[in-house]
């Protein structure tokens, strides 16, 4: 058994997906309505089904964070809030930066990488192959770094080409 906390925000996004979780883990899910999610089952299926609704709860659609269970996806979160000491007005700042106007910059990160990527509160949190992962995740490294936005880009271009 595994108990984890989800944003009560993305509670209802969890449980249009609890279905889809129990049926692919064979796990049972208890959803509270204030986002503390149990999970009973064999121990290798609970861990599978709490990253699932762990990527859930950080803003992925259901059906990108079920791809979790395939052998060859990733998630990983990197926390604003740590790298930047809690400094809230810098969190704030490079938490825009890597989502970019209109999100511009998000959407290029996930172009050019090849995964996915959610901001969610403090967070932001990648989810993908392990290249692509690691690639998007050093792009986002080079931007709260403070590199200019095109220099992450070369890189993820640099990195495509080289594949």
């Amino acid at each position: 058994m595994a108990c984890l906390v989800v944003s009560p925000k993305r509670v209802n996004a969890l449980k249009r997906a609890r279905e889809a979780i129990e049926e692919s883990t064979g796990v049972e899910l208890s959803i509270k309505p204030d986002g503390s999610v149990d999970v009973n089952g064999d121990s290798s299926a609970v861990w599978e089904a709490e990253q699932v609704c762990r990527a859930i709860g950080y803003g992925f659609t259901p059906k990108s964070a079920l791809k979790l269970l395939k052998e060859d996806c990733f998630f990983e979160v990197i926390n604003l809030k740590r790298f930047y000491s809690g400094k809230h007005k810098k969190v704030k700042r490079y938490k825009a930066r890597v989502i970019g106007s209109e999100g511009r910059v998000k959407r290029n990160l996930q172009e050019l990488s090849g995964a996915e990527v959610s901001i969610f509160g403090d967070d932001v949190a990648i989810l993908g192959g392990y290249e692509d992962l690691q690639d998007a995740k050093l792009a986002v490294y080079k931007i709260l770094e403070g590199s200019e936005h095109s220099t992450a880009y070369a890189f993820l271009e640099r990195i495509k080409q080289r594949r």
